[in-house]
Formats: structure tokens, sequence, C-alpha cells
């Protein structure tokens, strides 16, 4: 069965912060602010981009 679609879309959104911010300590090799104002932006990209998907796509599922 279909998990909950905002499940799906919180799902997406932890990863995408955490993911984003592993880049950024990555290439910056620093852990400031910076890091986490970049992480912040890319969870919200990826809360818009699940909320279109919910309208674009299947209505049950975050993805495109």
């Amino acid at each position: 069965p279909m998990k909950n679609k905002y499940l799906d879309l919180l799902e997406r959104t932890v990863w995408t912060f955490v993911q984003a911010a592993g880049a950024v300590i990555l290439v910056q090799q620093n852990f400031g602010p910076d890091v986490w104002k970049v992480a912040a932006v890319a969870g919200g990209i990826a809360v818009v981009k699940c909320l279109v998907a919910f309208q674009v796509g299947d209505k049950e599922s975050a993805a495109l």
C-alpha cells in the first residue's frame, strides 16, 4: 500500500536538507550558518516541488 503522501513529502524534504547540508560541509569544510541556510533553502524547494507533484503527477505521491 502507498504510504501517506505527506509522509512522502516529509521524507523527501528531510533527505534533501541532509544531502544539501552534507554537500556544503564537504565542499566548504566548515559547519557555519551558511550550511544550514543552504540546506533550508534546498528543503524549501523540495517542499514546493512535492506540492506541485501532487497536482501534476500521481495525487498520492510526491514524485513527478
